[in-house]
């Protein structure tokens, strides 16, 4: 099976709640990650592919996979 390309849709609701409440931001990630950001990912299907994201990007860091889509 050929791998895809596909995009991933994460964001971090720690930094997102922060900025929510004009709080100082004091996880060690940019205020930027309150955004949501766009991550290429390439996987043999959407269900491995956020395997990966959520591997990269870990729910108990206060990341959120919002969705993949297939690029």
């Amino acid at each position: 099976m050929a791998m895809k390309v596909f995009e991933a849709r994460v964001f971090n609701r720690e930094v997102r709640e922060a900025m929510r409440l004009g709080r100082p931001n004091d996880t060690a990630f940019d205020d930027t990650w309150a955004e949501t950001r766009f991550v290429e990912i390439k996987a043999m299907s959407a269900d491995f592919a956020r395997q990966i994201a959520e591997r990269r990007y870990p729910a108990d860091q206060g990341f959120e996979v919002e969705g993949i889509d297939e690029a």
